[in-house]
């Protein structure tokens, strides 16, 4: 259980804010012009192009240590602890054994490969992810394997032992051939068999013939990631974070960090000194969130303010500090330019 402290208004405090966007903002992001707050933000910072997701920057930021000597397995649990995080998570303990993201996607056929499509995962009705679901746990029951479906629309595999596999951040495969991104690893060639046997379940399924004669994407494959155990509860750091992802809802139940529900703008925020805020489409981020961000580090009510966007499964990040904001020789672009690499 997670114990609130009393809260501390950020505007009385300074405070090191870092807002991290998924990718789903970047279509808003770019219809701002040269004029906004973001501009005048990105002009300003220092940028750095980054590897990894924005799951993996939030582990890490959290404490939860990479294990580089594992060769054949995820660095980090992402899967374990975002379904740690659910809403309501199914009935199965966190804790026992391995878990994987396993999310529907559609796979395009192109000339010679198939592609990965967007948005991952794919939207489908209750009815539909039931459906399917109750086929892949029936045809999968003897091999032990349990595939779980969670408010936020993945899905999750339980294991009893270790995939040994790595896999790949499904951003990273989006729109280009999947075959560089496929699981690698001593257990690889299990998990290709067993991708294979799900896509042959799934294309004859009633579900998906009846989205194809609505003109509907097909859920004709799975996309397995994330993969690991669920740490160990974390000693309290003092971050206040806010947001509905369910990882970052996992990391709060983890006991590293306090987290809640996302507020209505900047000026609703109260927390500790490091304070985190997952951005989600709900949000106008101009005006609820970069202007009013912007104005408070320019009157020292913010220490430091660090920007994260999700870019193809890679980062942009954008770091300032009040001193940069007199940096009146750095001229503003139109924002496509800062993520065009």
């Amino acid at each position: 259980m997670v114990y609130f402290s009393q809260p501390i208004n950020i505007m009385k405090s300074a405070v090191h804010l870092h807002l991290f966007i998924p990718q789903a903002l970047l279509a808003q992001v770019f219809q701002l012009g040269r004029d906004s707050a973001l501009a005048g933000l990105l002009a300003k910072a220092h940028l750095e192009q980054l590897n990894g997701s924005l799951e993996s920057l939030l582990c890490r930021q959290a404490g939860i240590d990479e294990d580089p000597g594992k060769e054949e397995n995820d660095p980090l649990p992402i899967a374990a602890i975002s379904y740690l995080g659910e809403e309501k998570p199914a009935e199965v303990p966190a804790g026992a054994g391995y878990f994987l993201f396993a999310d529907p996607v559609h796979l395009l056929l192109q000339r010679d490969s198939f592609s990965l499509s967007a948005p991952v995962p794919m939207a489908l009705t209750a009815d539909e992810t039931a459906s399917l679901l109750d086929s892949l746990n029936r045809h999968f029951a003897s091999d032990g394997l349990r595939f779980i479906a969670e408010a936020s629309g993945h899905w999750y595999l339980q294991l009893a032992e270790s995939p040994s596999i790595v896999t790949h951040y499904p951003g990273l495969a989006l729109d280009r051939d999947i075959q560089a991104f496929l699981p690698r690893g001593s257990g690889a060639a299990r998990w290709h068999q067993l991708g294979n046997e799900i896509q042959m379940l799934l294309h004859g399924h009633a579900v998906n013939q009846r989205r194809e004669s609505l003109g509907q994407a097909a859920c004709n494959s799975l996309w397995f990631w994330g993969s690991g155990k669920l740490p160990q509860k974390r000693t309290a750091m003092s971050i206040r974070a806010y947001g509905a992802m369910p990882l970052l809802k996992g990391l709060g139940r983890l006991g590293g960090i306090e987290c809640t529900d996302l507020p209505r703008d900047f000026s609703a925020l109260s927390g500790r000194k490091q304070t985190w805020v997952q951005l989600d489409t709900s949000a106008n981020i101009e005006g609820d969130w970069f202007r009013p961000a912007a104005d408070a580090l320019r009157r020292g009510k913010l220490c430091r303010l660090q920007l994260s966007f999700a870019v193809n499964g890679k980062l942009l990040s954008a770091t300032l500090r009040r001193r940069d904001l007199f940096k009146l020789w750095r001229k503003r672009l139109p924002l496509n330019t800062y993520f065009e690499a």
